[in-house]
């Protein structure tokens, strides 16, 4: 999941011409300098600016001094505050807005709450938008089931209590439908990011999916 919010970025930017992002992620994917230099979302599109949203209960890491692009950050404390977020405020609601989100855990209490965030989300962003979003699936094989319980525990060790939720995968797609769904539709993460060019596909059990949805309407 490390890959999914460059690759996506980099996608929706060629492809979409979006150059302002808002990323949701877990504890360790916050700031410019959270991930492996190769895969932050700025090195994919170096004339764009990111929103780094921190989860309510971590410990914000500081954006990496090597790098000199446009970055801020907030914490988020639900979604109507963070439209209102100076961070949020300061993006340009003249053009479109990506919205990457690769881990849900910290936005919502449950599956009810984590519409909610999407639908708010939607009804916010501007024309020519798009939310790409990537999920944990539940899975019938035993031995992911084993992995997701091993993973579960390793999020909540690192993160304090950081809620791990597999989702079926009619509910991964509910929370990025009524939106149409890019070219490559739904599919396990790692095909997502096969198709996007970047890496081969995995012959792993499915583990999660993702998808981008697109605004309906044009630019």
């Amino acid at each position: 999941m490390q890959a999914f919010a460059f690759h996506s970025a980099r996608y929706l930017a060629r492809r979409h011409g979006i150059r302002q992002f808002i990323r949701l992620s877990g504890a360790d994917g916050f700031g410019a300098g959270a991930d492996f230099p190769a895969r932050r979302p700025c090195t994919g599109v170096p004339d764009a600016t990111f929103v780094h949203v921190a989860p309510p209960a971590s410990r914000p890491k500081a954006i990496s001094r090597l790098c000199a692009l446009r970055h801020d950050r907030t914490v988020f404390h639900g979604v109507l505050p963070l439209l209102r977020a100076h961070a949020v405020e300061t993006l340009g609601r003249q053009g479109p807005v990506g919205i990457l989100i690769d881990d849900s855990g910290p936005w919502a209490n449950n599956f009810a709450d984590l519409q909610f965030t999407l639908n708010t989300l939607r009804g916010w962003l501007p024309p020519g938008s798009a939310i790409a979003l990537t999920h944990t699936a539940h899975d019938d094989n035993a031995v992911l089931r084993q992995h997701h319980r091993a993973r579960a525990t390793a999020v909540l060790a690192r993160d304090g209590d950081h809620p791990f939720r597999p989702l079926a995968r009619g509910q991964i797609r509910s929370l990025l439908e009524p939106w149409p769904l890019s070219e490559h539709g739904l599919l396990p993460t790692s095909a997502f990011l096969a198709e996007l060019r970047c890496t081969a596909p995995s012959a792993r059990p499915v583990g999660s999916y993702a998808g981008i949805a697109l605004h309906p309407e044009a630019t």
